[in-house]
């Protein structure tokens, strides 16, 4: 699968968490075999490592038309099968959209984020203008508060909204944000919502390693929503520091803010170290601080417990309960208590052992490590891509299907129709029924079936001078009818490129998505093989080549268009006229005569006939197995042979499945057939042979429980 991931920026191992999973992430999936890349909106700083797989849009508008004509072309370039967009930004998202391919967005962060940070500009006010000023224009910050509060409120659910109305599946960090998440967008649809935690980025390596005396902050030094300056006022109440130091990792806008707060505050053993690897320090802290406001899932809580570093953390988010089990893997304090958090911190500063029994028990803790680890998190994604690859498939517009029949066959392709349409309600079906003449009370019907599902049936009349060379022997069980199938490309209009061919005695038991996406691009139509593809007789008498194996004519999936170009309606009419004493099987043998080098078999599924229920037909082991694989549920079954199941008393083995549709349909007080005299001979006839032991029973497989 080709893989794109789409981020505002660069993507690289240095910086944030986002830039990290995605790099890591991207990665492992490479290493699956996949082909993945990263196209990112702002280029790479200085520094900055660029991979072979990373490419960056011409314009940082993101709407730009230079970007839309770049993404078209990459799309094309590149065969792009996915978008992962890493980005809430609802432009990148618009561009990406102007193509058919799947997208997957990513929210990285609490749902709620956006509406928990108007508490965050509150005291950044504060900060900013003092407390003298604060109180003096209080009425203008609490309007201000309010009006932000509703604001963001409205603006979030639009956001996400729309989100998830594009996207074919919205990815959020933890399950815990599910109903947050549809809260939000006013939904109980939670069909497209996905719970995917972010992966560990590295190795854990060694148990074990010197710990000292340092409390770790790592991440953006923005003011909302890490809230650095609560870890000041925290390291503020402490006081004595008793040789504990504070290392902050990270840069940010606010860096400076926040060096003033330390020379203000006059705290001590406060170190600033800017943007680096954080694997070295994970590795000597004793202790990770976390102190926002919210978060998404803070990878930096899990890479510090995979390093023995003991996390302290505001319980203000869902999904910190995924990652931390209170005073067992980690501090949780009531949101947002300074006091309460410097106590907890103070504690673990000056107990040793207290600090020793958490680490050793998140050290232990095996099954957290290996939720997150990056080949269980790589497996969810490829699950995830592959439920997207079946939604797909079945997303289908319109399926043609085409019938051929005369009055008295209606009430059994009715009944047909009826199971085909029960089993595809996602989608349009259209319905094109050949026919030489249907009385009044046939053509009400299936309109009457057609307005039930919402479907669209139309009747063609067939002139039947272009088939009147068309052999049809005395005794024969079919009708001219049987040939209508061979002028599909001249009957249909021209704007139809595919159809698909059912017969009447057949019953649809799932849907046909999956069939109707079947690529036949340089076929003439894709087939089943026929139940006795292996007996010589047919061969011989046709003068066909029986590797090339002989199909049913049940099931078609015709290429129209392959059809208009290469002559096959005049091909096949030709084939009648000149091998009409030969053709025992009617339209069938002459499709095998004239296609036999212009087909492409498809699984037995989409044409079990009845034939594949008993094994003295099967000879290849390969298509024995497939019949095993199939039986229980085939998509198609077809009645092919004697023992039909509207007879009384059949014994076909699947006549339960037609019962069945009969029942729910038009056709449900129809009268099942009696058979005739011959048919009552020939059945007893082999009923006493059986017996007898003149001849062996063909064995048939077992079926699977049937749940009709």
């Amino acid at each position: 699968m080709n893989i794109c991931f789409v981020t505002l920026g660069h993507v690289s191992k240095t910086r944030g968490g986002i830039d990290r999973v995605t790099d890591t992430l991207a990665h492992a999936l490479m290493e699956r075999g996949h082909e993945v890349l990263m196209l990112s909106v702002g280029g790479p700083v200085e520094g900055d490592n660029i991979e072979s797989c990373q490419s960056f849009l011409p314009s940082r508008d993101v709407l730009d038309k230079e970007n839309v004509k770049y993404v078209q072309d990459f799309v094309l370039k590149r065969k792009i099968d996915i978008f992962i967009n890493q980005s809430e930004v609802q432009s990148i998202f618009d561009l990406l959209g102007h193509g058919n391919i799947p997208i997957i967005s990513v929210v990285h962060i609490d749902p709620t984020a956006a509406i928990k940070s108007v508490t965050d500009a509150w005291r950044w006010w504060r900060y900013k203008n003092g407390w003298f000023q604060f109180i003096l224009k209080s009425p203008y910050f609490i309007g201000k508060f309010l009006y932000q509060y509703y604001t963001r409120g409205k603006y979030v659910q639009q956001k996400y909204s729309y989100l998830y109305e594009k996207s074919n599946a919205v990815v959020l960090l933890s399950e815990r944000f599910k109903p947050v998440f549809s809260k939000l967008i006013h939904s109980d649809n939670t069909d497209k919502l996905f719970a995917i935690s972010n992966p560990l980025s590295f190795e854990r390596g060694e148990l074990q390693y010197k710990k000292e005396k340092i409390v770790l902050f790592v991440g953006r030094l923005d003011f909302s929503p890490k809230r650095v300056d609560r870890l000041l006022r925290v390291w503020k109440n402490i006081g004595a520091t008793n040789g504990w130091k504070l290392y902050i990792l990270g840069d940010g806008r606010e860096r400076a803010f926040y060096e003033d707060l330390c020379s203000k505050w006059h705290l001590k053993s406060v170190f600033f170290t800017g943007t680096t690897n954080p694997i070295s320090y994970y590795k000597k802290a004793s202790i990770l601080c976390v102190t926002s406001t919210h978060e998404g899932f803070a990878l930096v809580i899990i890479e510090a417990q995979q390093l023995g570093v003991v996390p302290i953390v505001y319980d203000s988010y869902a999904a910190v309960h995924d990652l931390i089990e209170n005073r067992c893997t980690g501090i949780l304090v009531k949101p947002f208590s300074i006091r309460q958090y410097a106590k907890e911190l103070k504690k673990l500063m000056n107990s040793s052992e207290n600090l020793a029994r958490v680490r050793n028990h998140l050290l232990g803790d095996d099954v957290c490590r290996n939720k997150f680890d990056i080949g269980n998190i790589t497996n969810q994604w490829e699950d995830l891509f592959s439920k997207i690859a079946r939604s797909e498939r079945k997303k289908i517009e319109m399926i043609n299907i085409l019938c051929a029949m005369d009055d008295k066959f209606v009430p059994y392709c009715g009944i047909m129709l009826t199971s085909l349409l029960e089993n595809n309600k996602n989608v349009n079906i259209r319905v094109y029924v050949l026919t030489g003449q249907l009385c009044e009370k046939s053509l009400d019907d299936f309109q009457t079936l057609a307005e039930k599902y919402g479907a669209e049936i139309n009747v063609i009349k067939v002139n039947e001078d272009a088939l009147k060379d068309c052999p049809i022997r005395l005794g024969d069980h079919v009708s001219l009818a049987a040939y209508y199938r061979l002028l599909a490309s001249h009957l249909l209009p021209a704007d139809i490129d595919k159809i698909l061919y059912l017969d009447g005695d057949m019953i649809i038991n799932d849907s046909l998505a999956d069939l109707w996406n079947e690529d036949i691009d340089g076929k003439a139509i894709g087939v089943v093989f026929d139940e006795d593809y292996v007996g010589l007789d047919k061969y011989k008498r046709l003068g066909y080549d029986k590797f090339k194996s002989y199909f049913n004519s049940g099931m078609l999936l015709i290429n129209l268009r392959y059809w208009r170009e290469h002559r096959v309606v005049e091909r096949c009419l030709e084939c009648v006229n000149t091998m009409a004493d030969k053709l025992l099987f009617h339209d069938q043998d002459t499709l095998n005569l004239v296609l036999q080098d212009e087909k492409k078999f498809l699984p037995l599924t989409y044409n079990f006939q009845t034939g594949f229920l008993y094994s003295a037909t099967i000879l290849d082991k390969a298509v024995e197995k497939e019949v095993c694989n199939t039986i229980s549920n085939p998509c198609i079954l077809h009645y092919t042979g004697p023992g039909k199941p509207w007879y009384k008393h059949s014994w076909h083995p699947y006549s339960s499945y037609f019962l069945h549709y009969k029942r729910i349909s038009l056709w449900k007080n129809l009268p099942l057939l009696g058979y005739s005299l011959s048919d009552n001979i020939l059945y007893y006839r082999n009923q006493i042979i059986w017996l007898l032991g003149i001849k062996k029973k063909p064995v048939t497989y077992i079926i699977g429980k049937q749940e009709r």
